[in-house]
């Protein structure tokens, strides 16, 4: 009996071990398996850590020279193509620190469209002399083709933002705003200055709250929406979380936030999203030098499996001004607009205001009222010395009882006495003042009314307004939990397949193991 025992108490071990080692081993991802497009979109980006080094990531060359830093995690076989068109990629991370190739500088050739026309600007062949893995720009000449007719627009750019509480410290004084957070400004001045130039920006402010790495499946939805309404590109615009200096920049003279593209590699549309952002790119360089930080191709989705013409844009970082990164951005919508539809939409719109001048920002219709926040002009300095004067002559009645308790505090009593009067009177004074101070703000006080309804209206409103979105909100996450739960039965039947396969290796693994185990202790 305690032979059986033991042999079981084995058994049951070895089926505990192995059964922890199968659920440990990881199952390879295929480039093109869009469900391993789903799960790796929980890894592309770094939550936003602290100002202090080893919170990000940095991408060093072969001699240690920093390429590149950036919240975003790097993975081997990342691209980044630097200001200069200087190419690398990734070939080991290491605690945080990502060792790159340099694998050549890229010839990239902005084709100028003719004035007349109104066409997109051609589609550069872009060289890969010494890349190991070109890939082919076929389905980006085949996006385009017969392009050369205006009406093959539509003159639409769709804008949305996945991390919508996303803000610049500096300016908005904390690195996150639950809701609407800063870089709803940014996205704001691309927004105006396509409308200044004719050019319909689709913009859509949804949130997709919180910053967790579920947000890019919640603005999914978002993106899909905006796309459907047949925009010819959609930006994904958010900022990067690394210190200030990475995206400072000048152009003729005036301090910038830069931007960089973010393509992801984990989406069939990879190599029209890369030569997109390589031609847009080669653009903007050729029209504002200094304007673009590079182009990082990263192990990732950012849900640009939707379409060819999709692209995430890092404008600036929380440690940049938002104005810095407003005039980066206004900037980068004329560039756009002239890679689009031509030169004469590179000067149109150009007197929009779109980014401030960066002498501060006139407030805004939403923002707090002062008069909620701040003292009106001295109420509260009256009361303290109303309050003042009480506890005042609580204490000289508590003194007074303790003297004349106390036999030996005779002569003090009568010195007491003998000063009050004079404090009597300091007493009175303080209450005349604080009488005085009263009626000063009594007469404020139609001022003060005034004050106090509209910060009652502008709360109203802004109560208001949440009760309006609620309900689209609700909605949307509906459809997110739809949208997950789809994705579970789609991918449901292949699960259970893989883990019976896995569970047949496992068993049969057991099986051999066993009958060694048997063998070599004799238990046959």
């Amino acid at each position: 009996m305690s032979k059986q025992n033991s042999r079981k108490n084995y058994f049951l071990l070895f089926a505990s071990l192995w059964f922890l080692i199968w659920l440990l081993t990881p199952t390879p991802v295929e480039p093109g398996n869009t469900l391993g497009n789903w799960l790796t979109a929980a890894q592309e980006e770094m939550p936003d850590g602290g100002s202090e080094e080893g919170s990000y990531y940095r991408m060093v060359d072969e001699n240690g020279e920093t390429i590149v830093i950036t919240a975003r995690r790097i993975s081997p076989g990342d691209i980044f193509l630097d200001e200069n068109n200087c190419l690398y990629e990734v070939y080991e991370v290491e605690n945080k620190v990502a060792r790159a190739k340099y694998k050549g500088t890229l010839e990239l050739e902005a084709e100028t469209p003719p004035v007349s026309t109104g066409a997109a600007p051609g589609l550069s062949k872009i060289p890969y002399p010494q890349f190991p893995r070109e890939l082919s720009v076929k389905g980006k000449e085949d996006y385009f083709a017969g392009a050369g007719k205006e009406s093959d627009l539509s003159h639409k750019i769709g804008i949305y933002h996945t991390h919508n509480a996303e803000s610049f410290i500096p300016t908005d004084g904390a690195e996150y705003i639950y809701g609407q957070g800063g870089i709803h400004k940014v996205g704001q001045v691309f927004k105006e200055i396509l409308d200044a130039k004719g050019i319909e920006a689709v913009y859509s402010e949804k949130l997709h709250l919180p910053h967790d790495r579920g947000a890019y499946r919640r603005s999914r939805i978002t993106a899909r929406e905006v796309i459907g309404q047949g925009v010819d590109a959609v930006f994904d615009v958010h900022r990067d979380a690394v210190p200030a200096e990475e995206y400072e920049s000048e152009i003729e003279g005036v301090p910038i936030a830069q931007v960089m593209i973010v393509v992801g590699r984990a989406n069939p549309n990879m190599a029209v999203n890369r030569s997109f952002a390589y031609d847009l790119k080669a653009h903007a360089d050729n029209i504002y030098p200094g304007l673009m930080r590079g182009v990082f191709v990263a192990h990732g989705n950012y849900n640009q499996d939707l379409s060819p013409m999709n692209l995430l844009l890092e404008v600036g970082t929380r440690d940049n001004l938002r104005e810095e990164a407003k005039r980066g951005m206004e900037l980068f919508a004329h560039a756009a607009s002239y890679y689009f539809y031509g030169p004469e939409f590179l000067e149109k719109g150009k007197d929009n205001k779109g980014a401030d001048t960066g002498e501060g920002e006139q407030p805004e219709e939403d923002a707090l009222p002062p008069a909620l926040y701040h003292d009106a002009g001295g109420v509260s300095s009256a009361v303290s010395g109303t309050v003042i004067g009480l506890l005042g002559a609580s204490l000289l009645g508590a003194l007074g009882f303790f003297y004349l308790n106390n036999p030996e505090a005779g002569r003090k009593t009568i010195d007491f006495l003998r000063d009050l009067p004079q404090q009597a009177g300091e007493l009175f004074h303080g209450l005349r003042s604080s009488l005085q101070d009263f009626r000063r703000h009594i007469s404020n006080w139609p001022e003060l009314k005034d004050k106090l309804s509209i910060n009652l209206r502008t709360s109203f409103h802004k109560l208001a307004g949440e009760a309006r979105a609620l309900p689209p909100h609700l909605s949307w996450w509906v459809e997110d939990k739809r949208e997950a739960f789809r994705y579970q039965l789609v991918y449901l039947p292949d699960a259970l397949e893989k883990l019976q396969q896995n569970w047949g290796e496992s068993l049969e693994s057991f099986r051999q193991d066993w009958a060694e185990l048997r063998r070599r202790f004799g238990w046959e």
